[in-house]
């Protein structure tokens, strides 16, 4: 068993759960039997992503800092690889991985909070319509939930 930390943006948590070193368990966690892809975070750990997560109707997502607007669409699972490129367990924190993910807050205080915004929130300036999958990776992008008419005035 290694350590894991799950990043779950629609429950709004970073929790750690000890898993199989396998790519199947590593699925599992994901919730896919697709394709993984595994995205290092400049000399850090490995967060395994679902590589089709953006072609699928998941409403929940996350950036991880500098990353632009590419959102990362469902659950990622962070571990550390070995030499050859099997997960191992990770020396990440939660708080250490809450300070890489965008719009996630750390250090003393409340625990780390998410802005999370879904297919079907409504528009934060009208408040009238609901907000698409293109609003919705534009308001990652900008830390606004905004609809395509409000982010054109």
């Amino acid at each position: 068993m290694i350590r894991a930390l799950i990043i779950d943006p629609q429950a709004k948590t970073i929790t750690e759960r000890h898993i199989e070193p396998t790519l199947d368990a590593i699925r599992a966690c994901i919730g896919t039997e697709g394709c993984v892809q595994a995205v290092r975070i400049k000399d850090g750990p490995v967060i395994w992503i679902d590589e089709e997560g953006l072609l699928k109707d998941l409403k929940h997502g996350w950036i991880p800092n500098g990353w632009g607007a590419q959102a990362i669409m469902g659950v990622g699972v962070v571990t550390d690889c070995d030499d050859e490129g099997y997960p191992s367990s990770t020396k990440a924190s939660t708080i250490g991985i809450a300070s890489i993910i965008h719009a996630w807050h750390a250090g003393p205080g409340p625990e780390p909070q998410m802005n999370v915004y879904s297919v079907g929130d409504k528009c934060q300036m009208c408040s009238q319509r609901d907000l698409t999958k293109d609003d919705f990776l534009a308001a990652m992008a900008t830390g606004r939930p905004l609809c395509a008419r409000c982010r054109r005035a």
